[in-house]
C-alpha cells in the first residue's frame, strides 16, 4: 500500500505538471487537525481549474493514479442528479487496489471558494496564482453540533413519537420488514437526532460528531454509549420490541436533559402515555 507521501507526491506532482491546475485544495478527515489519523483515510482532493470539461470528456488520466478496484461518478447526469451542474465541479471516487482512496474533484475557481467558506476544514496545498490567499488554518468549526431551536427541538419530538407508533403496529400485525424499516430509516434517525444534542449541551457546541456519527464511543459516557448499541435491531420481533423500549427510554430520558439545558418545552406527559400505548398494547397482543 502506497503511505502518505507518496500518495500526496503523486497528486501534488501531477498538479504541477498541468497548468490547466491553478491550486490543489485537501479537505475530508485528513484536513482535520483533531482526527486521529490512520491509513485507511481518503484523501479529498480539489483540483482548481479553470474549466472541468476536458477533465471530463478525457477521463484517461485517472491510470495516473494507481489501479481502480472501483470507481463511481455522482456528478455523471447519465448515472445521478447532479447536485451541481458539470460546468462548476465534477467528482471521481476512486477506490484503489492497494487500499488507498482519493476523491478527486475538480472545480472552477467560484466554487472553489464556495467550498472554502463553506467548509472551515479547508488546506490549501498548492495556489500557483494566490487565489486563496485569505483562507484561515483549518478546523472542523463547520462541523460542530449546531444548538437547535425550539421548533427544531419540539420537531424531533414530534416526528420520534408520532412514528415510534407505526413500528408498533407493525410488530402488532407482524410484519417485521414493514417495523424494521420504519425503525431504522424514520424513527432511529430522530433518536440519533436527539443523542447528538445531548453531546452537543455537554461540549458546548463546540464539537463535531463526525461522519455517521462516527466518534459517538469517545464522545458519551461509555454506559450511554452501550445503551445506544442495543438500539440497533435484528430482525427478529422480540429484539424489535427490546430495541424500541430502550431507544424510547434514552429518547424521553435525553430529550428531557436537552429541554432543561435549553430553556425548552417538553411534554413528559405525552411521551410517558405514548409509551404506555405503545408497550401496554405489546403486552395484550
Amino acid at each position: 500500500m502506497r503511505n502518505e507521501e507518496e500518495m500526496f507526491n503523486l497528486i501534488l506532482d501531477f498538479a504541477k505538471m498541468n497548468n490547466s491546475i491553478k491550486a490543489v485544495l485537501l479537505n475530508g478527515s485528513r484536513a482535520n487537525p483533531n482526527t486521529k489519523k490512520d491509513k485507511f483515510m481518503d484523501f479529498d482532493i480539489v483540483y482548481v481549474v479553470d474549466r472541468t470539461e476536458p477533465f471530463i470528456k478525457n477521463e484517461d488520466f485517472i491510470s495516473y493514479f494507481g489501479e481502480i478496484l472501483i470507481m463511481q461518478e455522482p456528478d455523471n447526469p447519465n448515472l445521478f442528479v447532479p447536485e451541481y451542474p458539470n460546468e462548476e465541479k465534477y467528482t471521481y471516487l476512486m477506490q484503489f487496489t492497494d487500499g488507498n482512496r482519493i476523491d478527486l474533484t475538480f472545480a472552477v475557481p467560484k466554487f472553489a471558494e464556495k467550498i472554502c467558506k463553506e467548509d472551515s476544514q479547508t488546506v490549501v496545498l498548492i495556489d500557483k496564482n494566490n487565489i486563496f490567499s485569505e483562507i484561515s488554518s483549518p478546523s472542523d468549526k463547520s462541523y460542530h453540533i449546531k444548538r437547535p431551536s425550539e421548533n427544531e427541538f419540539l420537531a424531533c419530538c414530534n416526528e420520534f413519537w408520532w412514528l415510534s407508533i407505526y413500528i408498533a403496529k407493525g410488530l402488532w400485525r407482524n410484519q417485521v420488514v414493514y417495523a424494521i424499516e420504519i425503525f431504522n430509516q424514520d424513527v432511529h434517525p430522530e433518536f440519533m437526532k436527539m443523542m447528538r444534542l445531548f453531546v452537543g449541551i455537554n461540549n458546548e457546541f463546540n464539537v463535531s460528531i463526525g461522519k455517521y456519527d462516527k466518534y459517538f464511543k469517545e464522545l458519551l459516557p461509555s454506559e450511554v454509549y452501550d445503551k445506544v448499541l442495543k438500539t440497533y435491531p435484528t430482525a427478529n420481533i422480540e429484539n424489535i420490541w427490546t430495541s424500541l423500549k430502550m431507544m424510547c427510554n434514552l429518547f424521553d430520558k435525553f430529550s428531557n436533559k436537552v429541554s432543561i439545558a435549553l430553556g425548552f418545552k417538553y411534554d413528559s406527559l405525552q411521551c410517558k402515555d405514548i409509551m404506555d400505548y405503545i408497550f401496554g398494547g405489546e403486552n395484550s397482543a
